[in-house]
């Protein structure tokens, strides 16, 4: 049954989708399309055994579920709206660069459950059945206890969510790709604006002029830089002072500064500004200000005995500076399991400067390069 799903798909659909979700993933997803229409099937008696007033009624959804008064729904005019501008995705050319889109593949499995209806458009749909369809979009769509309970009303609640997952992969992996093309491209732009002049740029300065995140960046700066650069040190500070930074690179910025014994020599020499600039760092920390975990370190646990240090660099500043001692960054000192933060070998930290070009495959997944 995959296999003639597969073939009932224009090629150009299948290239699209093999590339977002391999083929694994490609036969999985339409081979559930596949079983819920053919559930569908089954489901409903031959026509001419079938009262007149019973022609449109659902088959993807448990027997009485529209019928219920529980079940809140817009006016069909509002439904046909909505829907067809998700299914006006599927009518886009498939994206030049990268994977497909969450959008598109939204709308391509749309349209594929009306296709194998007898009425092949929207508009030619029943109120039954574009009721059908709407819940089927919302459960892609909403939130997952959201879709969990509205999968409750399907005869397949299982072949639904599976669904649902394989659409979330596609999402996943796009946004993956636009964050990573964000900072290739940011970091192309900087590279040709900086110009031929060997001329020192401030490091803060250039950071700034990044007009997308670089998460990879950020964390060559908080982990290579010269702490006794004052320029250096304060770019350091402001890449993990960005809500976008990873958990990781911050953990290593706090760990370092106690370990390094900056914090205590900052409090010596009077640098409230640096100090109350790392405050909010711990503040934001123990606030939930960072929530990206996408960086991993190695070892993973190479900063698991730095709570101790922290905590002591923490006595030291207070001692020093006679103010009440900050709070501890909760859970900070853990283990960080995730991906090797990507080289950004062609960016000199002392001089602010691009050293060359940057390379396509230092930004993305392996696999999505070639791709764009």
């Amino acid at each position: 049954m995959p296999a003639i799903a597969c073939l009932l798909v224009p090629d150009a659909l299948r290239l699209q989708v093999f590339d977002a979700l391999g083929v694994t993933g490609t036969l999985l997803l339409w081979s559930l399309l596949t079983a819920l229409v053919v559930h569908a099937a089954t489901r409903m008696p031959a026509r001419v055994e079938r009262p007149a007033y019973q022609n449109e009624a659902p088959v993807l959804l448990r027997r009485g579920v529209l019928g219920s008064p529980d079940l809140a729904l817009p006016g069909p005019k509002t439904m046909r709206e909505t829907l067809g501008v998700v299914l006006s995705q599927a009518d886009m050319p498939p994206p030049q660069d990268g994977p497909e889109s969450a959008d598109r593949a939204l709308g391509l499995a749309l349209g594929r459950l009306i296709e194998a209806w007898n009425a092949p458009t929207l508009h030619a749909q029943s109120d039954a059945r574009l009721a059908e369809l709407f819940l089927f979009y919302q459960l892609l769509t909403r939130r997952a206890d959201e879709a969990g309970a509205l999968a409750q009303l399907f005869a397949r609640p299982d072949v639904v969510l599976e669904i649902r997952d394989q659409i979330a992969t596609i999402r996943k992996r796009r946004a993956a790709f636009d964050k990573q093309n964000n900072a290739f491209a940011a970091n192309q732009t900087a590279w040709e604006e900086q110009g031929e002049a060997d001329r020192p740029a401030a490091l803060l300065t250039a950071l700034r002029g990044l007009v997308h995140p670089d998460i990879d960046l950020w964390h060559k700066v908080v982990t290579e830089h010269d702490p006794h650069d004052a320029a250096q040190r304060e770019a350091a500070l402001w890449c993990v002072r960005q809500p976008d930074c990873d958990r990781a690179t911050v953990a290593c910025f706090l760990a370092y500064a106690a370990a390094d014994g900056l914090l205590a020599a900052a409090a010596r020499r009077g640098d409230r500004a640096w100090l109350s600039g790392v405050q909010s760092v711990v503040d934001g920390w123990n606030a939930g200000r960072y929530t990206r975990r996408e960086l991993g370190l190695s070892p993973s646990d190479s900063l698991s005995a730095m709570a101790p240090v922290f905590s002591n660099a923490l006595d030291q500043v207070a001692e020093a500076t006679g103010s009440t001692r900050w709070a501890t960054p909760r859970g900070a000192f853990a283990e960080y399991t995730g991906r090797k933060p990507r080289p950004r070998d062609h960016w000199c930290l002392r001089t602010g400067r691009l050293l060359r070009a940057p390379r396509r495959t230092d930004y993305f997944d392996q696999g999505v390069a070639s791709a764009a």
